[in-house]
């Protein structure tokens, strides 16, 4: 396994563990979404946001 096959597994890694999601880990998931565009879609799930989110 190479670094980059790591690096690419971490977000998802995090998302499976419920860790709470970054900016970092939804752009590295999907380069295209921003903080306004999950924010909704987050709570309305219950899925743990980052501290600047709590």
């Amino acid at each position: 396994m190479t670094a980059l096959d790591v690096t690419r597994r971490l977000p998802v890694v995090a998302v499976y563990a419920l860790r709470p999601l970054t900016p970092e880990v939804a752009s590295a998931l999907n380069p295209d979404v921003t903080s306004a565009h999950l924010r909704d879609s987050v709570a309305a799930i219950g899925y743990p946001q980052g501290a600047a989110d709590a």
